[in-house]
C-alpha cells in the first residue's frame, strides 16, 4: 500500500503553515505551486484598498523546508539544501527565497537564494558536494521579512537586485554580437560596489580570454572594447593571476590583452605596479610582455605610450636582453601603425642583441 512517511507529512504541514503565514499578511497574497518542481508557493506583493487587496504584480518563489526543529548554530539558523536546486534557483529571473520552518511553521525563517550564490560564487564555484548548508541570520525571520525586506527584494530596490540584473543582461549579450551592450553593462558593473564585484569582474575577464589562441586579431578585436570598458572600470580588482590569464594564450602573448595591460598601467598604475608584472611575465616565458610592464614601471605616469616613446630620443631600451631601438624608423612605423593596433605594436618591434652592451 502507498504511505506517506513523517517526513513528508511534517513538510506538507509547515507548506501550508508558512502559505497562511504570507497569505494572512496584509501586503501580501500567496500562491500554492499545484505542480511542485521545486518551487512550493508564489507571493505576490499587494496594497491594502478600500475594497480587498491592490495586486502589484511583483512576484516572489518560495521553497519551504520544514522539520521538527532547524539546526540553531549560535546567531544562525542552518538549512541544507541540494546543490542542484540552488543552481535551478539562480536561473530564475524572479527572487527565489528559501524558507526554513519548524514542523508546525510557528517559526520561520529566510534568504533569498540568488543573493546567497552571488555572495558565496567562490563556495560554490570549489564544491563537489550533493548539498550545501545555508547559514540564516537568526533575526531574519520570515515575519519581520514581509513587513520590508522581502517587499524590497519583489520591487527590485533591493541593491543585489540592480547588481543581478545587471548579470542577467549581459548573460543576454554573452554572444558579443551587441558590443555596446555588452561595453556598456561591464563598465556599469565596473562602477557598482557589491561583496562579489571582485569575482564577477574575474569571471568576465575569464569569458573574455578564453578564446582560442591561434584567433585572428580582427576577431579578437571585437572583445577589445568590452575589456577595456572593464578595466577602466574595474582594473583594481585584478590579481596578478588575472593580469596572467588575460595576456597569456599558451607559450604566446595576446595582443588584445596587451593592449588591455596598457588600459591597466593608464588607469591605475600604482595597481599595476604592485603586482610583480615584469617578473610573472618573465617567469612564464613571455619576454615581450615583461618588457613591456617594465617599460611602464619605468617611466609611471605616462598615458599613450607607443606615441610617448616615439617622442623619446635615440637609443635603446633594454629589460632582460629585450630591446627596443629608438630611431627614425620606429618613429615612422608607430605614427603609421600604433594608432590602429595600440600597444601591442611596441612588441613587434623587440629584438634580442647577439651581443650585451645595449644602452639602458
Amino acid at each position: 500500500m502507498p504511505t506517506r512517511n513523517a517526513s513528508q507529512r511534517i513538510g506538507k504541514t509547515g507548506e501550508r503553515a508558512i502559505e497562511t503565514l504570507i497569505d494572512d499578511h496584509p501586503r501580501w497574497v500567496a500562491r500554492r505551486q499545484d505542480a511542485d518542481f521545486g518551487i512550493d508557493l508564489e507571493a505576490e506583493l499587494a496594497e491594502p484598498g478600500p475594497d480587498g487587496q491592490v495586486l502589484r504584480g511583483q512576484l516572489l518563489k518560495v521553497q519551504v523546508k520544514a522539520g521538527a526543529k532547524p539546526t540553531d548554530i549560535g546567531s544562525h539558523v542552518t538549512l541544507k539544501v541540494e546543490r542542484a536546486w540552488i543552481d535551478y534557483a539562480c536561473e530564475f529571473r524572479l527572487p527565489v527565497i528559501a524558507v526554513a520552518a519548524t514542523s508546525d511553521g510557528k517559526q520561520a525563517w529566510w534568504v533569498w537564494v540568488q543573493e546567497w550564490a552571488l555572495l558565496n560564487e567562490r563556495r560554490l564555484a570549489a564544491a563537489t558536494a550533493a548539498t550545501i548548508t545555508l547559514r540564516l541570520p537568526a533575526e531574519r525571520t520570515l515575519a519581520t521579512g514581509l513587513d520590508h525586506d522581502l517587499a524590497e527584494i519583489a520591487t527590485g530596490r533591493h541593491p543585489t537586485a540592480m547588481v543581478l540584473a545587471l548579470r542577467g543582461v549581459l548573460a543576454v549579450a554573452s554572444g558579443w554580437e551587441n558590443a555596446t551592450i555588452a561595453q556598456g553593462i561591464v563598465e556599469l558593473l565596473g562602477r557598482t560596489n557589491y561583496p562579489s564585484r571582485d569575482w564577477t569582474i574575474r569571471m568576465i575577464v575569464d569569458q573574455l580570454s578564453s578564446s582560442d589562441p591561434n584567433v585572428f586579431y580582427w576577431q579578437a578585436q571585437q572583445y577589445l572594447p568590452i575589456l577595456l570598458a572593464l578595466v577602466r572600470t574595474a582594473g583594481d580588482a585584478l590579481t596578478r593571476d588575472d593580469v596572467l590569464h588575460l595576456v597569456q594564450r599558451g607559450e604566446v602573448y595576446s595582443r588584445v590583452g596587451i593592449n588591455a595591460l596598457g588600459v591597466l598601467y593608464d588607469e591605475w598604475p600604482e595597481h599595476a605596479a604592485s603586482l610583480g608584472l615584469p617578473e610573472a611575465f618573465g617567469t612564464a616565458g613571455l619576454d615581450p610582455a615583461a618588457w613591456y610592464a617594465a617599460m611602464r614601471e619605468r617611466f609611471p605616469g605616462q598615458r599613450n605610450f607607443g606615441m610617448f616613446l616615439a617622442g623619446q630620443p635615440d637609443g635603446d631600451l633594454v629589460h632582460d636582453g629585450a630591446t627596443l631601438r629608438i630611431d627614425q624608423d620606429l618613429r615612422d612605423h608607430l605614427i603609421a601603425k600604433w594608432p590602429n593596433r595600440g600597444e601591442s605594436v611596441l612588441l613587434d618591434c623587440l629584438f634580442w642583441p647577439a651581443q650585451p652592451g645595449a644602452l639602458a
